[in-house]
């Protein structure tokens, strides 16, 4: 019977469908609005997510995770005790330089737009193995939970939610752009701002004063300095060692102003084992141990995001399921580990196993030019179906 059921799911997948909805996902804007000021957030995708789980008689939970920020949920109930967590997000990234972000144009069997590969394809992919069981009269050896959510692209604030609501699941596949390969382990991610005190004085006797943005100039590279070799010894198999990057800087008054502060932004990666909490921990001990010019002081302030890494079991019955399931397709299919933070990591902090997965490739998500394979969206579809039968028995 399980196998006449997956046989009667992979049937009722819809290309056509797929590409109409993408199509229509893209036309509508979702800029994160917490990372770039005037963008639309995600309630108008949700309600259009929404509006096709309705159609399937799946009753959505459409709510705000904070005002206008909002998540699409849907359970499929299924005849076996294990619950499968299907979470994409809805959220976009700027589109400065883009000719046509939400023309949704289709050429050479590609979808253009923003958002087409990172995320919406997956959102795509997740529904559309939704829609093929419900459409085929199939129930799900195991319960299926769709979340359609907000916010990946700066918190993770969805999600995040929805996991401190209390939902929970025996695993989760996580909708990112992967080639249709596994991930099992990715970076975390700390951010936040190395601010250096000076003292003003003005320009023609800078004697007098303590020149913020010299002191950050020698300050950077002797923090760099300090933790590298640290950092090199935590080199992780899957994801390499982790790093700090210094992204932004900001100081001075004016152009005859010995400038009296001066801000650091900074990026710090971290590895499956490290966590934000130790990663600023041993920043703040690292400041603290440097020699600071005289008459300056520096501090790192509150971070502005933290996301840990995440590693799944590699002989996991999620992680055999899912490549299971890929291997169906494509035999090729393989497990791997990426240097970049996914909502992956705020679901496996609540003790679910989980990986991401999904259509397109990595290089395409925020480029000026992006745009997803219909035919891995379709693919993509078929996998995560298989990945639900082979769960059951995993």
């Amino acid at each position: 019977m399980a196998s006449a059921d997956r046989d009667a799911a992979l049937r009722a997948v819809d290309p056509a469908w797929q590409t109409a909805l993408l199509a229509d996902l893209v036309r509508i804007e979702s800029i994160n609005p917490d990372t770039w000021p005037g963008g639309s957030g995600e309630a108008a995708m949700a309600r259009r997510v929404a509006a096709e789980l309705e159609s399937l008689d799946l009753s959505p939970a459409v709510a705000d995770a904070t005002p206008g920020r909002t998540n699409a949920v849907a359970t499929l109930k299924g005849s076996g005790p294990r619950t499968l967590l299907l979470e994409a997000h809805t959220d976009t990234v700027q589109v400065e330089g883009m000719d046509e972000p939400f023309s949704a144009r289709i050429a050479d069997g590609r979808l253009y737009g923003r958002g087409s590969c990172d995320d919406k394809a997956s959102v795509v992919a997740f529904l559309g193995a939704v829609r093929a069981l419900r459409r085929a009269g199939v129930t799900p050896p195991v319960t299926v939970v769709f979340a359609a959510t907000a916010g990946e692209e700066f918190s993770g604030i969805g999600i995040s939610t929805l996991m401190e609501q209390g939902l929970r699941a025996d695993g989760a596949i996580v909708g990112e752009p992967t080639q249709l390969d596994v991930v099992v382990a990715h970076k975390g991610v700390l951010r936040s701002e190395l601010v250096v005190h000076g003292r003003a004085a003005h320009s023609s006797s800078p004697a007098e004063g303590r020149n913020a943005i010299d002191a950050s100039a020698a300050i950077l590279p002797a923090l760099q300095a300090a933790i590298a070799p640290r950092l090199a010894a935590r080199a992780h198999p899957l994801v390499g060692a982790p790093t700090l990057a210094f992204t932004q800087i900001v100081g001075g008054a004016g152009p005859n102003t010995i400038p009296e502060r001066c801000t650091v932004g900074f990026d710090r990666r971290l590895v499956p084992g490290e966590t934000p909490e130790t990663a600023l921990a041993e920043l703040c001990a690292a400041l603290a141990g440097l020699r600071l010019p005289e008459g300056v002081r520096a501090e790192i302030t509150e971070s502005t995001i933290m996301g840990g890494a995440m590693a799944a079991d590699p002989d996991g019955p999620l992680v055999r399921a899912v490549l299971a399931g890929a291997r169906q397709h494509r035999p090729q299919a393989a497990t791997m580990g990426v240097p970049y933070g996914t909502d992956a990591s705020h679901i496996a902090r609540f003790g679910v196993p989980t990986v991401v997965f999904g259509p397109g490739d990595i290089s395409q998500a925020h480029a000026a030019v992006e745009w997803v394979d219909l035919s891995e969206v379709r693919l993509a579809t078929s996998i995560v179906i298989d990945a639900i039968f082979a769960f059951a028995g995993a």
